[in-house]
């Protein structure tokens, strides 16, 4: 329970760390000036991205789920809701070729000219989850090989 506790508390600092540092380092493209979008700001707003086909919010949900399953001892769950939040925060980077409006005006886009320190912390939290899920389960399956089976007497 130890190891389980320690990662998900690590994920979780990393998640903070993420949201307080830069997460995505954009240009403006109705003024030409780059901007650098914080963690916490895509956090606050990037559920709306949906409308985009920006689905990469939708990995935080996932990794609370990951984080309460990690948790409750449910390592299968962890891993797969754990490589779903993974995959669904590296769709983050399709950004680079489907620019986000910059206003509900239009004419004005947010393009990404690359990730910054936040995103690649928001991606480590995502995985460590599954990752120590996989090591406890491989553990306890090597656990379980171990021990002979019962003897009829």
């Amino acid at each position: 329970m130890r190891t389980r506790l320690a990662a998900s508390a690590a994920a979780s600092v990393l998640f903070l760390l993420a949201c307080a540092t830069p997460a995505m380092t954009v240009l403006n493209a109705g003024g030409q000036k780059e901007e650098e979008m914080w963690g916490a700001v895509l956090l606050l707003m990037g559920w709306l991205g949906a409308f985009t086909f920006q689905l990469g919010w939708y990995a935080n949900p996932l990794f609370a789920i990951t984080l309460v399953l990690l948790l409750m001892g449910k390592d299968r769950g962890a891993i797969w809701t754990g490589v779903a939040a993974s995959l669904l925060g590296l769709s983050s980077l399709s950004w680079y070729f489907n620019p986000v409006p910059a206003n509900e005006g239009g004419g004005q886009d947010l393009n990404l000219l690359y990730p910054s320190i936040g995103f690649y912390l928001w991606m480590f939290s995502l995985l460590l989850g599954p990752i120590t899920a996989y090591e406890l389960s491989q553990r306890d399956a090597a656990a379980r090989a171990a021990v002979p089976p019962p003897t009829a007497a």
